[in-house]
């Protein structure tokens, strides 16, 4: 609760600064909490929400918005306005633009400043937007929280909520990189947002915090080995989805680049201990290497993926089935 009040605090006051509008989305049921945000700034929208999931909660808010760019918050994050700063001005974005970046920090504990990173993606290329976000987010994925267009968000998370297979919590790399990929993403260094890494700042932490996210999506322990596979199937169905504004081709280039950059890692990960896998992955994976249709790749994917749980292949074709036809 205290975490969520400072980034509700830092956010209002960065609303206030840049005449910009907040939707909260209070799903806690708690009256104290309604009572002091409700009616606090002319800039803050107050949502009673009824939604059983946070990712239904955050839905609600990005539904709720009226203006064309939408900007997500984790509640443990902070965000500030750089005194002084010259804002990125969203009304000369051109229509091949995505979003905009904040500049990242990443911190351990609110009182002390961490490492901060400025970003763009402008190549024109989106394998190459993809390949460069990657050199990037090595080890956090705080441009998750960008500023994105409102109608192509809203279309990639709609597909995700009610097709994923699990909801997974560590799919916001894919959700990413989707969003990345489907336009450039100028970068606004005059907005300051603060990443909280306390969850992941040793190994034992990120292991705990890896098993819960597993845990939260229904998988057994065991799936973990597989979490790069998870990572391609997710990228490679959203990157395919019908209403992305990349061409055919666009995308089954980028299909091809996520075969060889997130599948490969995976294909890796088994040559390196087979022995920790379920019988048949070593020679699904030596099929792949053998194939060079990109699709049929996938499909070798998703026979691997139901060795980590019986069920996640039939789940990820309704998944890409609603990614293509458009459901």
């Amino acid at each position: 609760m205290k975490d969520s009040f400072a980034a509700i605090e830092s956010a209002l006051a960065f609303c206030e600064k840049r005449g910009a509008c907040l939707n909260l989305a209070d799903n806690s049921g708690d009256d104290e909490k309604r009572r002091f945000w409700e009616g606090k700034s002319a800039c803050l929208t107050y949502l009673k929400s009824e939604a059983q999931t946070a990712n239904d909660n955050m839905m609600l808010a990005v539904q709720a918005a009226e203006t064309p760019f939408i900007m997500l918050m984790g509640d443990d994050d902070l965000i500030i306005a750089e005194e002084g700063g010259t804002p990125f001005d969203l009304a000369d974005i051109a229509f091949d633009y995505a979003g905009v970046f904040p500049a990242i920090e990443t911190f351990l504990s609110p009182e002390q400043q961490g490492p901060v990173s400025v970003l763009s993606l402008e190549q024109d290329d989106a394998s190459e937007r993809m390949l460069a976000y990657f050199d990037f987010a090595a080890m956090q994925n705080g441009g998750f929280y960008s500023i994105f267009r409102r109608d192509l968000w809203l279309s990639t998370f709609d597909l995700f909520l009610r097709f994923h297979p699990t909801l997974a919590g560590f799919s916001d790399w894919a959700l990413a990189i989707s969003l990345f990929t489907s336009g450039k993403m100028a970068s606004d260094p005059s907005i300051h947002y603060r990443y909280n890494m306390a969850k992941w700042a040793t190994k034992a932490e990120i292991l705990a915090h890896r098993k819960d996210l597993f845990a939260r999506a229904g998988l057994p322990q065991s799936a973990m080995k597989y979490e790069r596979l998870f990572m391609f199937l997710d990228v490679f169905v959203l990157i395919n989805r019908v209403g992305s504004p990349l061409s055919i081709d666009e995308r089954q280039r980028l299909g091809k680049v996520a075969v060889n950059i997130l599948l490969a890692r995976f294909i890796a990960d088994v040559a390196e201990a087979p022995e920790q896998y379920e019988e048949g992955i070593g020679a699904l994976a030596e099929m792949v290497l053998d194939e060079s249709d990109s699709f049929t790749q996938f499909q070798l994917g998703l026979l691997m993926i139901e060795r980590a749980q019986p069920g996640l292949k039939d789940k990820y074709i309704a998944f890409i089935q609603a990614a293509i036809n458009g459901a």
